[in-house]
């Protein structure tokens, strides 16, 4: 377990961890020069199976920023108030940060006890009374002690412990993250980075990723609550030793994050809900600049205030995106508190609805929409409802990762999920359909189909991306692709080519059109994958150019040729050739993929020819472009047929 102290500067929060402890948490030489905390301490108490991590955070207003991550991941909050003194300014706004922060467990400590009589310490618990009146620390417990006479720290001690021993565990799911807040490097080990685990689990040896940075680390050695251990897990303080390729102490900075390789994902905006505190004097404003606070990380950035009057209240909660300098990798609820520009004084805090959000349409009224899907703390009804909200198809590998889940995790979920959404991969992303609308879809397709029977019967069938533009909706080409596949599998449709119909329509070439297919597909050597184009072929045949592209074409519509850009003219068995070697060319790099060179040396064919089979690969949705790369998304015979 976690606990933080909380509270004004010379409050004796240091002199009570020392006490609970026996550590003084004061490690710098300013720090004991100037009898105030500065930076983050730690300490930790053991008893027996029961380890408890002390964070003390700095007090005073200059350092509010050091106080904010030490809060960023805590069990419990002891919020220390001196009985000489009373509330003060940074009590108050402590208080107010945990109360944004969400945390719920927490004792009242009022310290110094030793240095007023009775009636005095009434009047401060009076005062103490109606500070926390409208918290969630409204029913928390009091302690009285004195941390230099020792008085009720055995009492305040054992009431940790079994707050350690009786809370709510923390959840071990999700993926490894571990917000820095301290880094040093120690001869003959090498660096060590600090932090609180936020999530998931991690061993030594395994893999991380320093966020968001993106270089590669192992783990060498770890210290849990000061002592050495083979894997820790969150809601632990944790001391890592890293090593790789040029890991130095100026890898990682406080803020940083060291994640699981799956949760690596910079992000510079999310959007989120806001509460901003009653005690702002004026409405916050759409685009506000603003200090954010989540982990141990410190960013500045602006606010984008989502409301229907473009304000939220004092008091008041609303819909926002922030919008970071930099990228952080947050993750789905994560909490986070925001400053003024001068950094001076909190301005509200929240948790983030949806780390994955783009700035393109964030206040149209579907995305209104979405936003609310994202808020619901159940995963399973906010794919639900996305799915629902998306009848085109939602790309859910984001909101996945967004989410924090293992693959372990993504696959328990899906699984609870398969009689309501049907799953749909398209390279590495996961597109899902409510089954109602899957249903739907294969129905219409079906029957677009007859309608082009009985308009164009002596047509074999309707070309793919014709079908695909018919549809009533318009729908994700993977979706369509899909549904294609579903549909030659059930033998209900067949798929020739780029032609698609349905099994019972079969018409044939005439006599003459079978003589003129063999005349034209002879003037290309069977050796020679790539055709000349049109006007080369035409002037061999002695044809006008347009009247053997219309003849061309129908030898498409027949399922016998494919046509690209009405250029060039291919049998469906050069282009599963093609593919092929396309195939291969990709499997030799699936993580980078290829270049147009690449699939140019690989194949043989001139560079412009290459360029458009690419196109024509991209628009069929066989593979996806990325830059000057490309990655094959779908299998050959979804996209052509057998």
């Amino acid at each position: 377990m976690i606990v933080a102290t909380a509270g004004h500067v010379d409050h004796g929060k240091t002199a009570l961890i020392k006490a609970l402890t026996g550590t003084d948490t004061d490690r710098l030489p300013e720090e004991k020069k100037r009898g105030l905390t500065i930076e983050l301490g730690f300490a930790y108490h053991h008893n027996e199976d029961i380890a408890v991590g002390f964070i003390d955070v700095p007090g005073h207003q200059k350092f509010i920023a050091n106080m904010l991550t030490g809060i960023a991941a805590l069990d419990l909050a002891l919020l220390v108030i001196a009985a000489d003194d009373g509330p003060m300014p940074q009590t108050y706004e402590h208080l107010a940060a945990l109360n944004l922060m969400g945390l719920t467990r927490a004792a009242i400590v009022i310290t110094k006890t030793d240095r007023v009589n009775s009636e005095q310490l009434r009047t401060v618990i009076a005062q103490v009374n109606q500070l926390v009146a409208n918290t969630h620390f409204a029913k928390s417990p009091y302690f009285y002690v004195s941390s230099l006479q020792g008085d009720g720290i055995d009492l305040l001690r054992q009431h940790i412990l079994q707050c350690a021993q009786s809370g709510p565990s923390r959840s071990t799911e999700g993926n490894f993250r571990l917000a820095v807040d301290r880094r040093f490097v120690v001869d003959g080990i090498g660096l060590i980075v600090t932090g609180t685990v936020h999530s998931g689990s991690i061993a030594v040896d395994d893999e991380v990723v320093i966020s968001p940075t993106g270089q590669r680390a192992r783990i060498r050695s770890m210290h849990q609550e000061n002592r050495a251990v083979s894997a820790s897990s969150a809601g632990h303080r944790c001391a890592i030793n890293l090593t790789g390729a040029a890991i130095t102490i100026n890898t990682v900075t406080p803020g940083s994050w060291i994640v699981h390789p799956s949760a690596h994902h910079p992000r510079q905006l999310f959007d989120g809900k806001l509460r901003v505190l009653p005690s702002e004097l004026k409405p916050l404003q759409h685009w506000t600049p603003v200090h954010v606070h989540i982990g141990a990380s410190h960013l500045t950035g602006r606010v984008a205030v989502l409301t229907d009057n473009k304000i939220i209240f004092p008091g008041d909660e609303g819909d926002i995106q922030i919008v970071l300098e930099q990228s952080i990798p947050v993750i789905w609820n994560d909490k986070f508190i925001i400053r003024d520009q001068s950094a001076t004084r909190l301005i509200g805090g929240g948790h983030i609805t949806d780390p994955n959000a783009a700035a393109q349409n964030r206040a149209k009224p579907w995305r209104k929409n979405d936003r609310n899907a994202h808020g619901l703390s159940s995963a399973n009804e906010a794919l639900l409802q996305l799915a629902t909200l998306h009848p085109e198809g939602y790309i859910a590998t984001q909101f996945l990762d967004g989410r924090n889940m293992t693959a372990t995790e993504r696959e328990k979920l899906l699984i609870t999920l398969e009689t309501e959404l049907t799953r749909i991969n398209s390279g590495d992303q996961l597109i899902l359909l409510t089954t109602l609308r899957w249903r739907q879809l294969n129905d219409e397709c079906i029957e677009l189909l007859g309608s082009f029977h009985n308009a164009n019967s002596n047509l074999l069938g309707c070309p793919a991306d014709v079908l695909f533009k018919s549809l009533a909706m318009n729908i994700m080409k993977p979706v369509f692709n899909a549904i294609v596949t579903q549909l030659c599998r059930r033998g209900l449709v067949k798929h020739r080519g780029q032609v698609l119909h349905l099994v019972d329509h079969d018409p044939r070439l005439s006599v003459e059109d079978e003589t003129f297919l063999e005349t034209f597909l002879a003037l290309t050597p069977e050796h020679q994958l790539c055709p000349p184009v049109v006007h080369e072929m035409a002037a061999k045949m002695s044809m006008d150019p347009t009247d053997l592209v219309q003849k061309l074409d129908y030898f498409s519509a027949m399922g016998k040729l494919i046509g690209i850009q009405q250029q060039r003219y291919f049998t469906p068995a050069k282009i599963r050739e093609i593919i092929r070697l396309t195939e291969t060319l990709f499997a030799a790099d699936k993580n980078q993929g290829f270049t147009p060179a690449d699939f140019k040396t690989a194949t043989g064919i001139g560079r412009r020819p290459a360029v458009q089979i690419l196109e024509f690969f991209d628009r069929s949705g066989l593979t996806l472009r990325q830059h000057n790369h490309r990655s094959m998304i779908a299998a050959a015979s979804d996209i052509f047929g057998d």
